[in-house]
């Protein structure tokens, strides 16, 4: 649905869903590289019943984060469910949560489909009381192109395969308001990471959400050849995601074209070996030729001589055309006097 993608991009994007379903956890680490805590994502195929009864297919995508930045425990989590085809919400929970000493406070966005409409709240909480709520509600029909946070961890695992990002790449996402908004992917090359004591290559792609007002948000997401996340990078935040293991990589099977072989020019005079089994074959089929015709004519041969001699017998019915045979003398000369 995005205006940089067809419906072909769809359908190929549904194919190359299948590699994507895996789970995978980073350290948090600080500027210095010291570890603050840890992140994790899981997406996993699932299916669930919608209101009429009817069984969808869908994955289901959870993503956490948990440290402690400038000695403040702090952690977010995303969990949601993205439908096929083409990865609409029928549910997204975000939630965000600071520990303050004497007010922690808590942020939560709930997406949730209801019939033909998509329901966004939100709420803030300051320690057991609740702060601000707010609920908007939108026609489906109107966020075509839409991407929530949770289907946009499995477009940035397809696009990480690909190893490519078509140009002007836009889709529909909501900004910390809970508004409208657009959110853009770009390809930024490709850079050489240290994971563990391997030196390996990795693929770059920023998304930038872009609200009506105020600043863009940013990150930068490095990933491997099969997809996993080797590095996460949001612009503005003293914390880095980093993997420590290489995994085992995930190959996908492709299916080789069938070779195709094209047809050489047969010279069969100018190769020696062609030539002498030309020869060979020639002289083989005119023996068979004259040997055959030999026998034709001595198998005629005796047939003849097993025929009653024609001389002695007259024409009768037998061999009604046999007095053309007889000698001239012996012929009537005046057939019509008897």
């Amino acid at each position: 649905d995005s205006p940089a993608m067809s419906a072909g991009d769809w359908s190929r994007l549904l194919e190359e869903l299948s590699p994507c379903l895996f789970a995978e956890s980073l350290v948090m680490v600080s500027e210095s590289g010291q570890p603050l805590g840890h992140f994790s994502i899981s997406v996993q195929p699932a299916c669930y019943e919608e209101q009429g009864g009817q069984e969808e297919d869908c994955y289901l995508v959870h993503a956490a984060s948990q440290g402690t930045i400038n000695e403040v425990p702090c952690g977010s989590s995303i969990t949601g469910r993205s439908c096929t085809p083409a990865l609409h919400t029928s549910l997204c929970c975000i939630c965000s949560r600071l520990q303050f000493r004497a007010h922690p406070l808590d942020r939560k966005t709930h997406v949730v489909k209801r019939g033909g409409r998509l329901v966004v709240t939100k709420i803030i909480e300051e320690g057991e009381h609740e702060v601000q709520t707010q609920s908007v509600s939108y026609n489906c029909a109107s966020l075509h192109g839409l991407i929530s946070e949770a289907a946009n961890l499995l477009v940035l695992r397809v696009l990480a395969r690909r190893r490519a990002v078509p140009q002007n790449t836009t889709f529909l996402a909501f900004d910390t308001e809970a508004r409208v908004c657009t959110s853009t992917y770009t390809a930024m090359g490709f850079q050489k990471q240290l994971v563990g004591m391997t030196e390996v290559e990795v693929f770059v792609i920023e998304r930038a959400v872009c609200p009506d007002e105020g600043i863009p948000m940013t990150w930068q997401f490095y990933f491997l050849s099969d997809g996993h996340l080797a590095r996460r990078v949001q612009v503005g935040s003293p914390a880095t995601m980093l993997l420590q293991q290489l995994p085992v990589l995930i190959d996908v099977d492709e299916v080789e074209p069938r070779p195709v072989f094209k047809k050489k020019p047969l010279d069969w005079e100018e190769d020696v070996q062609l030539y002498s089994q030309f020869l060979d074959r020639k002289v083989s089929w005119g023996l068979l030729y004259c040997l055959c015709h030999v026998c034709f004519h001595m198998e005629l041969y005796f047939s003849l001589l097993q025929v009653p001699s024609q001389w002695s017998y007259p024409a009768g019915p037998r061999f009604p055309r046999a007095g053309f045979l007889q000698p001239q003398e012996r012929m009537n000369p005046h057939p019509h006097i008897h």
